[in-house]
């Protein structure tokens, strides 16, 4: 129960939120920021999900304390834990999601499996990339708040 409580402040926390980062903000100056250590303070818009190129995507990922994360998969909110080890590895465990049902779910499903898959990421600059293993990116973000 508590974590599920933990889960919808957290969602609550994103849909509220709508800072941006600074345009003017130097991208080597944003990769020297970002790390494993402070990768909660960040929120991400996804804008390539498995080599194809999202436009005008409202998918999105935010990182909170306590390794929770939040999601927006462009009709559902999903939430969970993450864990970062060895300052490039990653998982998404104990993911929850709302379950209503949109006219085209494909990319929203792609996106949730894309989370299970992930076991690394690599910030460059202003953008984040989902992988598994030495595979090309499952997913690139660019980043909009920090």
């Amino acid at each position: 129960m508590k974590n599920i409580l933990m889960l919808l402040l957290t969602l609550i926390m994103v849909s509220c939120s709508n800072k941006t980062i600074n345009k003017n903000e130097n991208s080597k100056e944003v990769a020297t920021k970002i790390d494993s250590k402070n990768l909660f303070k960040t929120k991400w818009k996804l804008i390539e999900l498995r080599g194809n190129k999202i436009e005008n995507t409202k998918f999105t990922l935010d990182f909170f304390e306590e390794n929770r994360f939040a999601a927006f998969a462009g009709c559902n909110n999903l939430g969970g834990e993450y864990k970062v080890e060895n300052t490039f590895k990653i998982t998404f465990s104990k993911v929850i999601s709302t379950r209503m049902a949109c006219e085209d779910m494909k990319t929203e499903q792609e996106f949730s499996k894309v989370l299970e898959m992930t076991d690394n990421f690599i910030v460059d600059g202003k953008i984040l990339s989902l992988n598994k293993g030495r595979m090309t990116p499952l997913a690139r973000f660019e980043l909009i708040r920090k």
